[in-house]
């Protein structure tokens, strides 16, 4: 398989979003240092939310980014997560979540993925109802991070359907080796 990150590519909302955490919790400017220098003359300018930006600099981001775990906050890569999610809420794609209902979303959440990423392909399914499968398909590259941050996307995405008691785990991993990236969902309407 060939590597395809080069040309992967993610929506500047994303990057804002997280951007926009990292500023709440007063991580921004420690995460830009942190940053290899093309990456961080590339942050230093306006991100804008419609552009898309390579995918390796939103992995070099939440790579460098040095949060601890707390008790308000277990995890902040999935808290990043649900955040880009939420904050696409408050844009055109609010139609989205409300239209059908959750396995309505979860069937069609591919044609929403193509709007975040480039390069890689989301493939879904819902088992019976309140159990769905999501599997990212593509020759890029992964990180704990960013399947961390899919992980509290999806949450949230489910959750903002009206879906009570979601709960997702990843037991199929690039990073571990796999063939790609599987996270389970169950959930209650």
């Amino acid at each position: 398989m060939t590597d395809t990150t080069a040309d992967a590519q993610i929506k500047g909302a994303c990057i804002k979003s997280v951007f926009e955490f990292l500023d709440e919790h007063e991580k921004k400017e420690e995460t830009l240092q942190a940053l290899p220098v093309h990456y961080r003359d590339l942050f230093n300018q306006e991100i804008l939310p419609a552009l898309w930006y390579p995918l390796e600099s939103y992995l070099q981001l939440l790579d460098a980014i040095n949060m601890g775990y707390t008790r308000k906050m277990p995890d902040p890569y999935f808290s990043m997560g649900s955040k880009v999610i939420f904050d696409g809420m408050n844009s055109i794609y609010r139609a989205f979540f409300r239209v059908g209902g959750t396995d309505w979303l979860v069937r069609r959440s591919n044609i929403l993925w193509t709007m975040i990423f480039q390069g890689t392909t989301l493939k879904t399914t819902v088992e019976k109802p309140g159990v769905g499968i999501a599997r990212v398909i593509g020759d890029v590259r992964t990180t704990r991070n960013l399947c961390k941050t899919i992980v509290g996307g999806l949450t949230e995405a489910l959750l903002l359907t009206g879906a009570d008691n979601v709960r997702i785990t990843h037991p199929t991993c690039k990073v571990a080796g796999d063939e790609f990236c599987e996270f389970h969902a169950t959930w209650e309407i």
